[in-house]
């Protein structure tokens, strides 16, 4: 009768653990591909320009690849806010060769893109289990890193990471005079340097790591559009108006010195 206990209680304790599986959620827009999130959604969405972060895309290859090699099954969602009679976000995957995944995309009368999300991730966490190990990747233009921590906490997910590009240059800091805005528990990153090294993120291999290191020094991993929104955060701190052109100079003069800095740190 005890080893028939004994044995009801590692099947209640371990079968659960067993049957957990790795799932990754992203966005797309501002996380796994280059946009200009103060443009209209609409034009984001049809537009051709809309390039790769190539560092990503082998980041999630290489998470796949580690976790499968473990013996773990791996789910991949990736969310595009676009709507979907106008979405490239299926063929955008496919197109470069991203992890097989479930692609949603929002319907023509289906609310805002925030409501969207949140129905969507909503949907999403109460089919899996709260053993689960969940990455979360998004941005901090559409408060992903809002979204993404209210549902972990509300679905109780035990294993849960989450990272966020700093687009928006808020949760960087940068000097004393521009705020930093984060929400606990999250790591934000303003380019790929910041996720070398992470624990929770082990599976990145050496030659990614290589080629991370080797853009950063080309000055090819930031993408121009965060220098200038970090221009205009400068700007609109310092009071610049339109035809202030010293103004303006002024702040052009200090994000260069700032980006210089952070490249510094590394």
């Amino acid at each position: 009768m005890k080893n028939k206990s004994l044995l009801f209680f590692f099947l209640v304790i371990l079968v659960p653990t067993l049957w957990a599986k790795v799932i990754v959620i992203s966005d797309l827009d501002d996380t796994l591909k280059k946009t200009k999130s103060d443009h209209l959604d609409f034009l984001e969405s049809i537009d051709p320009r809309e390039r790769l972060y190539p560092e990503m895309r082998r980041l999630l290859i290489d998470l796949e690849r580690s976790y499968e090699n473990l013996g773990e099954e791996v789910e991949f969602y990736y969310i595009d806010e676009s709507h979907d009679l106008f979405s490239l976000g299926t063929s955008w995957i496919r197109r470069y060769e991203f992890p097989r995944g479930t692609i949603q995309t929002r319907r023509l009368l289906g609310g805002s893109p925030l409501e969207f999300k949140k129905n969507i991730l909503s949907d999403i966490l109460e089919k899996l289990g709260p053993r689960d190990t969940f990455y979360f990747f998004g941005d901090n233009a559409s408060f992903d890193d809002q979204i993404y921590t209210k549902l972990a906490d509300k679905m109780g997910l035990i294993n849960s990471y989450i990272f966020i590009r700093d687009v928006t240059t808020e949760a960087t800091a940068w000097q004393p005079y521009l705020p930093v805005r984060r929400v606990s528990g999250v790591n934000y990153f303003f380019s790929e340097m910041e996720l070398i090294n992470r624990p929770a993120l082990f599976f990145i291999s050496d030659s990614l790591t290589e080629d991370i290191e080797m853009a950063f020094k080309k000055r090819t991993l930031i993408p121009n559009d965060h220098y200038k929104r970090l221009k205009k955060r400068i700007e609109s701190e310092w009071g610049c108006g339109r035809f202030d052109y010293q103004c303006r100079e002024m702040a052009n003069i200090e994000v260069r010195k700032l980006f210089q800095i952070y490249r510094d740190r590394f």
